[in-house]
């Protein structure tokens, strides 16, 4: 975290003196202001200083860009810490007019009806110029922590029944409070690396040395590296300069080579990153690593210690192995010593994994202290302390091993900063090498970092108000009310009720009223959006007042909706509705207000749209409210449960590296209504807070424009991560090589085999899983299982015969559906087949899932189904598509056969694949000099910031607005049908490459109608235009045609190279598809 106010604080005083009493302008924000339009003046003078937001929204355009100095790229850098919260079009807008209503005798600047600035010679604090020169050179520094160690004596903390307890340190505790301190400031350039062939086989074969039957020897001889990049010639080795995307199709030896890098790079005294799915692998490779005599540590989240716990007590007990032969559980220790010093452990229980008061130990009783806020201090035992044993080791460790998580989520201990820091600001200063694996599932990942959604409120007891008030009530209850001596702890309580009782507000008003469930509409909405549609209702019927004026005056209220000085008969509404929901006062004082105003239009519907407003502004603003304060909420109400983390994961400290959302970020809501008269339906909350992706395509730059530090060499791995049409999976980065699998292998694969073999009911037509709901979609897949299992007049059942079909060591089928719900319906159903014993058939769990059993796996141990006795698993394809390798006793793929027993289909309404579509967009268009120029005639900053905004919005709206919920796929426009065969055709390839490794041949059978049926719904002949097998065939058609054929020119010679080495097995399979 980054001072950025005391840069001001010398003269805030003096302007705080000069400005005008009534004036709705703060000294501070006055300086800030003058500060974004002192950059602005010095960089586009000529420029319409209101469009200055669009250097924080952080989109480095391509024409632009490249015409400033260094200089000038630096202090927009350094503006980005300063102003991170001016980035709003609308605010910055507001906060100019307040600043043009303010004396001359004060501003630094003059502003015309144009937008330019005139400067202005100062009486007032004329030294604020220099200041102003002074802060665009100088990056903000890092906050110090204010926590100090504990010594000896008596301290109190807080347990996990939500009360105090203490215990006395001993003196010699204090000896370790000297910790050494990692050295992260980073290096202004980076030598480039060349890392030769010769030297990896080397490595590969010492690796053979030190660990018995492994073949990492064999596998890197067996490796072919191909360049695309002209500058990356791999012909003596790999060439690391910044950043490097190679691809491989599954199987090809990705993670291998990344192994065997991460040893050479840890021999050469190099420091190494890597980045794998889960933690499962993390504690592996990890694990692994430390066999080669090199110091690898993973980096854990501390909030989910419990499960990785659990997971690994579970692969002990799996595999029947004694405590001492699991390195993981180094990692995990729940050894607290302050623990031990605790005189009644009958009374308190010992502290859950993850919730040691490690920072939050306390010289007074927090409880008794005079402070509001009493003084935190350090447990002066962290360098010996078996929980921070990770931690500790990340100082001399060679490898560090994370996941996407904790790269982007956990902040590094302050006993080894001494200030807040995330991991991967760490890993840029610290590592010389960072590896990234299955680059683009982790790009899908980082998206929905800086995109979630929560179900706020539902029928179950597992939405995210819910358990907060659970938490709350008992912390609240349970502690007698003690927090209501905090002011701050007050009005967030008061925040969390209105919270709760705006929701229940909003849920009764959309259950009785159909109409106005039908004015929301099933997509997201945000308060001001709605009240922006409806202002233009009511100017549709004349307003006497501007539509502008009409809007500002809203917004003021929207900002506020219990602020007096807005717009008073709402903000008494909004009090009304909280205090009296069911009577109709609150809507009493609505009536009057729209008359007041001039509006024609009166009637109850529009009486009902501005109270469902009122309601939303409510449910907004306290909103906001919690999260303003939630760390210190968190401490007070117990709210650390990883369920609760929504609002704790916020992630703003990004927004100086990270482009914002093309269209502006967001906050948003959805209601989606049930089936079911007796469930009032769900609630989300979506947050668009960045542009996640843009971590992968420019890891190495992120601080190089401010800092003028270069992080890592940066090395992206993945199979599918050149996907062109799917803007979830495809990279913007080219790839500058592609990892070849042996010849031996892909010889191996070709024999693989699809077939669409649907299974047909009683009447003779085909089973249709996908694309129906409820009652109708278990029904249909039970028949869909009947008709695999049933033995029929041949006395075998399809899935008894295909066991036959299959080699003796890879006898076994993998059985996909649609969700974790859908895998334990399917388990049950075998659980009642005579033919199948219960030990034939097991189910992928959560890792969290508490029911685990025999026939059950959780997804992070699911290569230990290899083990069993199980012929089949049954597995959700999100969940199976990436991490693990299945594989037997001779190492290669344990599975043969695949049935998908539905096809994959996105969700209606997620607000993930908006969110991939406008980033793939936006990314693709930042950087299109050609595709800028015709948007705007002059490179200017300004204006091509707010084309780009207002075609990435007009882009949003249309594709949000336009969901194909109702419209079958023969239906869905033609680029969006691309998009979705390219993404299902990854995740279907990601899925067979479980079954290729060692290649090996793949049996495939599609068995829900849906993938292809023989006619629409509408009764139209089934062609490209709605069979999802058809179409992931035909995309990829375009990169195997022959010279000779019409449209071989329109693909790029790279692209046909890229294509044909990833996918080729699977368009051959397609090709060879007698069904279709």
């Amino acid at each position: 975290m980054r001072d950025v106010t005391g840069w001001k604080k010398s003269f805030v005083k003096e302007i705080k003196k000069a400005l005008p009493e009534d004036t709705g302008l703060k000294a501070g924000n006055f300086c800030d202001i003058e500060l974004g339009l002192f950059l602005w003046f010095k960089i586009a003078p000529d420029e319409d200083c209101h469009n200055f937001w669009t250097l924080l929204a952080g989109w480095p355009f391509a024409n632009v860009w490249l015409t400033l100095s260094a200089e000038n790229k630096q202090a927009i850098a350094f503006i980005r810490y300063y102003l991170r919260f001016y980035k709003s079009n609308r605010f910055w807008k507001k906060c100019l007019e307040n600043y043009r209503e303010i004396g001359e005798t004060i501003r630094l600047f003059n502003i015309d009806e144009n937008g330019l600035l005139k400067k202005r010679e100062l009486s007032i604090c004329p030294e604020r110029v220099d200041l102003y020169t002074q802060v665009l050179q100088t990056m903000p520094e890092s906050s110090p922590s204010e926590l100090k160690w504990a010594d000896e004596g008596i301290v109190y903390f807080r347990t996990p029944e939500d009360s105090i307890d203490s215990v006395e340190i001993p003196p010699e505790w204090e000896a370790s409070s000297s910790t050494s301190k990692l050295q992260l400031k980073g290096k202004s350039q980076r030598q480039n690396l060349i890392v030769p062939w010769l030297e990896l086989e080397e490595t590969a074969s010492w690796m053979d040395e030190q660990l018995k039957n492994s073949f990492y020897g064999e596998q890197i001889r067996k490796l072919r590296l191909e360049s695309l990049a002209r500058e990356w010639n791999s012909e003596h080795g790999i060439p690391l300069n910044g950043l490097a995307h190679i691809v491989g199709m599954p199987s090809s030896g990705k993670s291998t080579l990344m192994k065997i890098l991460a040893v050479w790079a840890g021999q050469k005294g190099l420091h190494t990153t890597l980045i794998v799915d889960n933690i499962a692998s993390v504690l592996e490779l990890t694990a692994l690593l430390g066999k080669f005599n090199l110091e690898a540590v993973p980096i854990l989240g501390a909030y989910n210690r419990q499960a990785h716990l659990e997971k690994t007590h579970a692969l002990i007990q799996e595999n029947g192995l004694n405590l001492g032969s699991i390195p993981q559980l180094t990692w995990l220790s729940t050894v607290c010593p302050l623990n031990g010093l605790r005189e009644d452990t009958s009374v308190h229980q010992p502290f859950l994994p993850g919730r040691e008061p490690c920072t939050a130990l306390y010289k007074e009783h927090p409880w008794q202290a005079k402070s509001k806020k009493p003084q935190r201090y350090l447990c002066p035992l962290f360098e010996r302390c078996p929980v921070q044993e990770a931690m500790c080791r990340l100082l001399k460790a060679n490898i560090w091993v994370a996941t996407p998580a904790s790269l982007i989520h956990t902040w590094l201990p302050v006993q080894l900063t001494g200030q807040k820091m995330r991991i991967w600001e760490a890993v840029y200063r610290h590592s010389d090498l960072l590896i990234m694996d299955e680059v683009d599932r982790i790009q899908v990942i980082f998206d929905q970092f800086f995109a979630p959604t929560q179900v706020l409120a539902d029928h179950t007891g597992n939405s995210w108000l819910n358990k907060l008030g659970e938490n709350v009530s008992s912390s609240y209850y349970g502690g007698g009310r003690r927090q209501l001596a905090d002011a701050n702890l007050v009005d967030w309580h008061r925040a969390y009720d209105n919270v709760q009782s705006s929701i229940n507000l909003l849920y009764t008003t959309l259950l009785k009223n159909i109409e106005l469930r039908k004015w929301l509409g099933r997509n997201y909405f945000t308060t001001w959006g709605l009240m922006d549609r409806l202002v233009h209702e009511w100017e549709a019927t004349g307003l006497p007042i501007s539509t502008a004026e009409m809007m500002n005056k809203m917004e003021a209220y929207i900002k506020n909706p219990f602020g007096q000085d807005t717009v008073q008969e709402l903000a008494q509404a909004a009090t009304l509705f909280l205090i009296a929901p069911e009577s109709e006062l609150g809507r009493s004082l609505i009536r009057p207000w729209l008359k007041s105003q001039g509006i024609n239009l009166i009637d109850e519907f529009t009486v009902d749209k501005l109270a469902l407003i009122v309601v939303l502004a409510i449910l907004e603003y306290s909103l906001f409210t919690m999260v303003e304060e939630w760390e210190e909420a968190a401490r007070e109400f117990n709210l650390d449960d990883e369920g609760l983390d929504f609002f704790r994961h916020r992630l703003g400290d990004y927004q100086p590296v990270l482009p914002e959302a093309p269209m502006g970020n967001l906050l948003g809501f959805q209601y989606v209504q049930s089936d079911n008269n007796r469930n009032p339906g769900i609630i989300r909350v979506f947050r668009f807070m960045g542009v996640g992706r843009w971590l992968l395509a420019n890891f190495p730059e992120l601080l190089a424009d401010g800092e003028g530090i270069t992080g890592p060499h940066t090395l992206l791995l993945s199979g599918t991560s050149w996907a062109p049409g799917s803007p979830a999976y495809h990279l913007a980065v080219p790839p500058a090589a592609i990892l070849k699998a042996p010849e031996s292998e892909l010889a191996g694969i070709e024999g693989s085999e699809i077939d669409f073999s649907p299974v047909y009911d009683e009447l003779g037509k085909p089973l249709r899983v996908s694309g129906t709901k409820g009652q109708e979609r278990f029904t249909n897949l039970q028949q869909l299982l009947k008709g695999l299992t049933d033995p029929g007049r041949q006395g075998m059942s399809r899935l008894k015969r295909e066991l036959t079909l299959l080699e003796p060591q890879r006898q076994r089928l993998l059985l996909l559906v649609g969700s974790y719900e859908e895998a334990r319906i399917t388990k049950n159903f075998f659980k009642n087949h005579r033919d199948w014993a219960e030990s034939d058939v097991c189910c992928l769990i959560r890792d969290n899932e508490d029911e685990q059993d025999d026939t059950t796996v959780p997804r992070g141990m699911v290569e230990q189904v290899a083990t069993r006795q199980a012929k089949i698993l049954i597995a959700p394809m999100l969940a199976i598509e990436r991490g693990h390798n299945i594989l037997n006793e001779d190492n290669v793929a344990a599975f043969g056969s695949a049935y998908f027993l539905v096809r994959p289909m996105p969700v209606p309404n997620d607000m993930n694949n908006y969110t991939q579509y406008i980033n793939c967009w936006a990314m693709r268009k930042y950087q299109d000099g050609e595709w800028l120029s015709k948007k705007c005639s002059e490179a200017k900053m300004g204006q091509i910031g707010t084309q780009f905004r207002s075609d990435a919005n007009t882009c949003w709206q249309f594709r949000v607005k336009n969901e194909h919920k109702n419209r079958s796929l023969h239906n869905w426009p033609l680029e969006e049908k691309r998009e979705l065969f390219w993404t299902q055709l990854v995740l279907i390839w990601q899925i067979i490459g479980r079954l290729i490794r060692g290649g090996c041949k793949a049996r495939v059978h599609f068995c829900d109608a849906a993938f292809h049926l023989e006619t629409t719904s509408s009764g139209i002949k089934v062609s490209e235009a709605s069979s999802m097998l058809l179409g992931m065939k035909q995309v990829l058609e375009l990169y195997f045609k022959p010279e000779t054929e019409v449209g071989y020119d329109s693909i790029s010679e790279e692209d046909r190279r890229l294509a044909q080495a990833l996918y080729k097995p699977l368009y051959e399979m397609l090709k060879k598809m007698k069904e279709i």
